[in-house]
C-alpha cells in the first residue's frame, strides 16, 4: 500500500466515487424532497423551464412596447415574432398574462379569456418586472420606472409536445430507477470513505521505512496552506453555485455550463482530498501546529524573551517574574471572571515548579546515596530548573564514570599484584627449597651457616608478603569465596588468644580479655574471621609498646557482635586512622619491623565481605580497632 502507483489509484477511485456519490445524492435529495413527487409541476425541471419562458416574456415586453411606438428595427421585429411563436398556446403548455400596474385589463397573454385562463392551469405564480416607460413625443425612454405583473402557470393536462411534456416523460421514466440510483450513490460514498481511510493510513509513508516524509505541499506553513485552500475552494464551489443556478434558471441546454459545473465540483473534491491528506500527514509527523507562521513567530518571540531572560542575573529573573505576575493581576482584576482563571493558572505554574524541584531533590538524594545512574526527565521543566537538572544528570554521569574508572584501576592493580605474586612464587619456592637443602648439609663454616639462616628468614618473609599480596588483592576485589555459617564469636576469640598468648608474653605484653558470659552467635565465614583476629593480634605483637597491656573486648550491641582491640603503639602514630588502613602503610615509618603494611587492609576487606564494619581510631599513641559483625537470627 505504500507504493506511489497504488496511492494514485486509491486517490482516483476516491475522487470518482465521491463525485458519483455526491451527484447521485443531490439528485435523490431533489427528487425525494417534494411533497408530491408524482406531480410533474412540483419538480425542479418544470421550475427551470418556467424561468426560461419568463425571460422570454420580459424580453417580449420591451419589444412589444417598442412595436406599439413603431420604433423597432427589422431584427427586433423578427425577434418579437419568434417570441410570440414560441409562447403561443399551440407550441407550449405554458400560460401567462401580463398586466401593467395602474392600467386596466391585461396588456397581452397566450391564454385566451383573461377571466377563465387561471382555472385551466395547475398553479398560478406572479412575478413583478420593472421597465422604462417609452414616450412617443421624445422617442426615448423617460427617467421613471413602470411595473409590470406577470401571472403564469402550466396547462394541465399537457396538450402540446414541448419541454414540459418531454420532462414529464423523463420524470416517469426515471422514477423506477431512483431507488437504485440512491443505493448506488450511498455505496459510492461508503467506498470513497474506505479509500480515504486507506489513504490516511499510507500518507507520508514510503516503502521499507516507518518514518513520516513531508512532500512539497506538506512543507507549506499550515496557516498559509489554509488560506490557499480556502481561496481555491471558494473559487471552485462559488463557480459551481453560479453556473448551477444559472443553468437551473435558464435550462437552455448549455453544455458549456454543464462542463463548468462538473469541472468545478471535480477540482473542489480534489482540493478537499489534498487538504485532508496533507493535514493527516502533518498530524503523523507532529508538525501540524509547529509548521505555521504564527507558531514560528511565537517561537521567535519566545526565544528572544528566553535569551534576554537567561542573560539576566538570578535576582533580576525573580524580579521579572514577579513583575509579570503583578501586571497580569492588575489587568485581570477588572472582572472576577478573568481574575479567578488567572490566579488558578498562576497557582498551577507554582505547583508545577514545586513538583519539578521535588524531582530534583529526590534525584540529588539518590546520587548522594550512591546511585549515580539516577536521572531527571527534563523535557517539560522550566528553563532554570532544566539547566540545574541537566547539570545533576551530567554530575551523575561523571560520578558513574569516575567510579568505573576507579574500579578498573583497582581491578588492574589487583590483577597486577596477583600476576606478579604468582610469577614470584615459582623462583621463591625454588629459593626456599634450596635453602632448606643447604640447612640439611653439614657445613662447618659458622659464617656460612649464619648466611643460610638469614636467607631462610628473608625468603620466608618474602613468601608471607607474596601470600598477603594475593590475599589483599582478592579481598579488595571481592574475589574471595565466602561461606557463611553460624559461629560463636566468643569461642573464636578464646582460640585466637590461646594461639597468641605465648607470643605476646615473649614480646613483654599483657593481654586483657573481656568476653560476655553467654555465647554470641554471628553469621560469617570462620576462616575469614580468624584471619581478621590473627592480623590484629599479629600487629599488636609487632608494634605495641613493650610492657603495656592489650585489651580485647567483645560485646553484643544493636544487633551486632562488636570486637574491640586496643593497644599503645611503640612508635608515634602521626598519620590519620583512615590512611593506616591503606595498603603498604605501616605505623613504623622507619620500616625496621617485619610487617608488610597489608594486615589492616586485609582485615577491613575481609570484614566488609561478610557484611560487617571495620573501624579504626587513633588517640595519641593509643590504637583502637573495632569490628562489627551482624548477629545470627
Amino acid at each position: 500500500m505504500r507504493r506511489t502507483g497504488i496511492k494514485c489509484i486509491c486517490a482516483i477511485l476516491c475522487v470518482l466515487s465521491l463525485l458519483v456519490g455526491i451527484a447521485g445524492c443531490v439528485c435523490s435529495a431533489i427528487w425525494y424532497s417534494g411533497p408530491n413527487r408524482s406531480n410533474f409541476y412540483e419538480s425542479s425541471l418544470c421550475w427551470g423551464i418556467n424561468q426560461k419562458n419568463l425571460k422570454l416574456i420580459e424580453d417580449g415586453i420591451e419589444l412589444w412596447k417598442g412595436s406599439e411606438a413603431g420604433v423597432l428595427t427589422k431584427y427586433e421585429q423578427q425577434r418579437l415574432t419568434q417570441i410570440k411563436s414560441e409562447l403561443s398556446s399551440v407550441q407550449t403548455n405554458f400560460r401567462f398574462a401580463v398586466y401593467q400596474d395602474g392600467a386596466e385589463g391585461l396588456l397581452f397573454n397566450n391564454a385566451g379569456d383573461a377571466r377563465t385562463w387561471k382555472s385551466e392551469v395547475y398553479n398560478t405564480n406572479v412575478r413583478t418586472v420593472e421597465r422604462w416607460e417609452y414616450t412617443e413625443n421624445s422617442g426615448t425612454y423617460d427617467n421613471w420606472w413602470v411595473d409590470y405583473r406577470i401571472e403564469f402557470g402550466v396547462l394541465y393536462p399537457l396538450s402540446a409536445q414541448d419541454e414540459y411534456r418531454e420532462g414529464q416523460d423523463l420524470f416517469y421514466a426515471l422514477e423506477q430507477y431512483m431507488p437504485a440510483i440512491l443505493a448506488l450513490s450511498i455505496g459510492c460514498l461508503v467506498f470513497a470513505l474506505l479509500m480515504l481511510v486507506c489513504l490516511f493510513c499510507v500518507c507520508g509513508r514510503r516503502k521499507g521505512s516507518d518514518a513520516v516524509y513531508l512532500n512539497l505541499q506538506d512543507r507549506i506553513p499550515y496557516d498559509v496552506y489554509l488560506v490557499i485552500q480556502i481561496t481555491l475552494n471558494g473559487v471552485c464551489w462559488g463557480l459551481f453555485l453560479v453556473e448551477g443556478v444559472n443553468y437551473l434558471n435558464y435550462n437552455d441546454g448549455d453544455w458549456f455550463g454543464v462542463f463548468w459545473v462538473s469541472a468545478s465540483v471535480l477540482v473542489g473534491i480534489i482540493l478537499v482530498l489534498a487538504f485532508l491528506l496533507s493535514t493527516a500527514t502533518r498530524i503523523k509527523a507532529r508538525v501540524l501546529l509547529r509548521n505555521t507562521l504564527i507558531a514560528k513567530l511565537f517561537h521567535w518571540i519566545k526565544r528572544g524573551i528566553s535569551s534576554a531572560y537567561r542573560n539576566l542575573p538570578m535576582v533580576w529573573r525573580a524580579v521579572a517574574i514577579f513583575a509579570a505576575y503583578l501586571a497580569g493581576t492588575v489587568l485581570s482584576a477588572a472582572t472576577i471572571i478573568l481574575a479567578l482563571p488567572y490566579q488558578a493558572i498562576a497557582l498551577y505554574l507554582i505547583c508545577r515548579w514545586v513538583m519539578q524541584w521535588k524531582q530534583i531533590r529526590e534525584v540529588t538524594q539518590a546520587i548522594v546515596a550512591g546511585q549515580p545512574e539516577a536521572k531527571i526527565e527534563t523535557d517539560r521543566f522550566y528553563p532554570d530548573l532544566k539547566e540545574h537538572a541537566q547539570q545533576l544528570n551530567d554530575l551523575g554521569v561523571a560520578i558513574d564514570n569516575a567510579v568505573d574508572e576507579r574500579m578498573k584501576s583497582e581491578r588492574f592493580k589487583a590483577e597486577l599484584i596477583t600476576n606478579v605474586s604468582h610469577d614470584l612464587k615459582t623462583p621463591l619456592t625454588s629459593i626456599i627449597n634450596y635453602v632448606d637443602l643447604l640447612k640439611k648439609e653439614e657445613i662447618s663454616n659458622e659464617t656460612a651457616r649464619e648466611y643460610i639462616e638469614v636467607l631462610d628468614r628473608k625468603s620466608q618473609r618474602l613468601k608471607k608478603l607474596t601470600e598477603d599480596l594475593v590475599e589483599a588483592a582478592k579481598a579488595s576485589t571481592g574475589a574471595l569465596n565466602v561461606e557463611k555459617e553460624r559461629l560463636d564469636v566468643v569461642q573464636l576469640i578464646r582460640q585466637a588468644t590461646g594461639e597468641y598468648e605465648e607470643k605476646l608474653e615473649a614480646a613483654g605484653l599483657s593481654l586483657v580479655v573481656t568476653l560476655p558470659d553467654a555465647p554470641a552467635y554471628i553469621y560469617a565465614d570462620g576462616r575469614h574471621v580468624w584471619r581478621v583476629l590473627d592480623n590484629l593480634l599479629s600487629n599488636c605483637a609487632k608494634y605495641a609498646l613493650e610492657g603495656t597491656r592489650i585489651y580485647l573486648d567483645a560485646v553484643v550491641w544493636n544487633g551486632n557482635a562488636v570486637i574491640t582491640v586496643k593497644n599503645v603503639s611503640r612508635n608515634p602514630l602521626n598519620i590519620p586512622a583512615e590512611q593506616l588502613v591503606e595498603r603498604f602503610v605501616r605505623g613504623d615509618e622507619s620500616r625496621t619491623t617485619e610487617g608488610s603494611g597489608l594486615g589492616l587492609s586485609i582485615a577491613r576487606s575481609l570484614t566488609e565481605l561478610q557484611g560487617g564494619q571495620f573501624l579504626l581510631d587513633i588517640d595519641g599513641d593509643l590504637f583502637k580497632a573495632k569490628i562489627l559483625l551482624p548477629l545470627a537470627e
